[in-house]
């Protein structure tokens, strides 16, 4: 076994042992082990969000007011 990934635990989350224990590599190893199943979660999650966002957002682009100061002459560049 590695020695580089022995350590105490403390806490037993993996991440937050190695950095109580000050050993860096282990740290990196455990932070590499993590990118992947938390990329897979947020992007689960966050396709969902910009789905209702999406929906809010044409909805509010439908209503009145929008159309009234379109009419008006409000621009759709409304950073200026």
């Amino acid at each position: 076994m590695n020695t580089a990934l022995e350590f105490k635990t403390i806490t037993g989350f993996l991440l937050v042992d190695s950095l109580l224990g000050l050993n860096v590599k282990a740290f990196i190893d455990v932070l590499k082990h993590l990118i992947m199943p938390s990329l897979a979660l947020g992007m689960t999650a966050a396709a969902l969000i910009m789905r209702v966002m999406r929906s809010s957002m044409l909805d509010v682009i439908r209503q009145d007011y929008v159309l009234f100061a379109r009419a008006k002459g409000l621009s759709r560049d409304w950073s200026s």
